[in-house]
């Protein structure tokens, strides 16, 4: 069986211009912030605003990145006041990493920096398109593995 058809094709393309245009929106609204962090930096961030404090190892886990280089990323965040690092209540030799309240703040500005530059593009969209936009983005969202929009929502201010 085919992976892909011709329709499946021409989706995939599709989403994979939208994804561009939605990249260069999040590197702009990480620009914009007096902090320099890079988008893995900002994808951990992301992930401890979602989930609370977790284990490195979770955090390696849930980035796909090698240790050292989680552990490196994490280094610069913790330097930056954006996180921190604490030892395992049961386990000693497991490290917790949490958000501080500047990170968290640092994701609401990027937030709402993103949700701004959206908003011009959707105005540019027509209500019918709006319609088709909105569903299409619900079903991509609902077939990702991303964490759920409620839980974001309470945890971030994402809505």
């Amino acid at each position: 069986m085919e992976l892909f058809h011709n329709e499946s094709e021409s989706v995939v393309d599709s989403i994979l211009r939208s994804s561009r245009a939605i990249l260069s929106i999040a590197v702009k609204s990480l620009n914009e912030i007096e902090e320099t962090i890079s988008i893995p930096q900002y994808r951990i961030l992301v992930i401890l605003g979602g989930r609370g404090d977790l284990p490195m190892s979770e955090i390696v886990k849930e980035t796909s990145l090698a240790p050292a280089s989680a552990t490196r990323l994490c280094d610069d965040l913790l330097k930056k006041g954006l996180i921190d690092r604490k030892a395992h209540l049961d386990d000693r030799r497991q490290v917790i990493i949490t958000i501080t309240n500047e990170g968290s703040q640092l994701l609401r500005r990027v937030t709402e920096s993103r949700r701004g530059m959206i908003t011009e593009v959707v105005a540019n969209l027509g209500e019918a398109d709006l319609n088709e936009v909105e569903e299409g983005f619900a079903l991509f969202a609902k077939a990702s593995p991303e964490p759920d929009e409620k839980m974001l929502s309470t945890r971030l201010g994402w809505s």
